[in-house]
């Protein structure tokens, strides 16, 4: 190859030495820079897809945190409170002796001859569900059958 080289004029030298040249910096190009340039473009919007799918999720969060804080706290009054307390305990076959509203957000219960473990699990639905948390409760056996005292917030 060098001698085919020297062979050629001096004016073809110089042509197929800035040849060469050319077609070494468009293979540089070609398979550094243009590569290199296309990943980054890539990553940058990889990065920005990803930030956008972030704020979604997070927006979303907020909205499941604050519709949760919902159902955790009804704001409702105490009538229906006291409705929602008559109806899910006929549902869980208790009998309530007395149902009497203490102040803005408190609720007096008296059960009479209920099942301990039957109340309790009336209880936990009211919390779970209604967001009714149970804030005072006193009990009284009455041989197999409890007599309860129950002081409920919402």
């Amino acid at each position: 190859m060098k001698a085919w080289f020297l062979q050629k004029t001096v004016q073809e030298q110089k042509i197929l030495f800035i040849a060469g040249v050319l077609i070494g910096l468009i293979f540089l190009y070609a398979f550094t820079y243009l590569p290199i340039t296309r990943a980054k473009q890539s990553s940058q919007s990889y990065i920005i897809r990803h930030q956008a799918d972030l704020t979604d999720m997070q927006s979303m969060a907020q909205q499941l945190r604050a519709f949760g804080q919902k159902t955790q706290n009804p704001e409702t009054d105490s009538t229906q409170i006291m409705s929602i307390i008559e109806k899910t305990s006929k549902q869980q076959h208790l009998s309530i002796a007395q149902i009497k509203p203490l102040s803005k957000n408190r609720v007096q219960i008296r059960l009479e001859e209920v099942l301990f473990n039957d109340c309790i699990r009336w209880l936990n639905t009211l919390q779970r569900t209604k967001g009714i948390q149970v804030e005072k409760l006193a009990t009284q056996e009455n041989k197999t059958l409890t007599d309860m005292q129950i002081t409920l917030s919402y």
